[in-house]
């Protein structure tokens, strides 16, 4: 029996240190959205405001980026002077 007790010792031991940290992950996460909330809802309305022929070079603007973009970054480090 006391080796039961001892199991289930070193079980809520290891449960309240992970559930500390966890608790602390879920509190950033929550603060973390209503962050992300608060900078973007503006933005989503703001876009809702702006006319059909912008998404176009939005989109150009977007696939340019994916596909460039760590030589577009590159390239503004080097212009800057950074060391890549």
């Amino acid at each position: 029996m006391s080796q039961m007790k001892e199991r289930l010792r070193a079980a809520l031991t290891a449960m309240s240190r992970t559930g500390k940290r966890d608790l602390g992950l879920h509190l950033f996460m929550i603060v973390f959205c209503l962050i992300v909330l608060a900078i973007g809802l503006p933005i989503i309305w703001l876009l809702q405001f702006l006319p059909d022929w912008v998404w176009y070079p939005l989109g150009a603007a977007w696939v340019v980026w994916l596909l460039f973009g760590d030589a577009i970054a590159a390239g503004c480090r080097a212009f800057r002077g950074d060391r890549p």
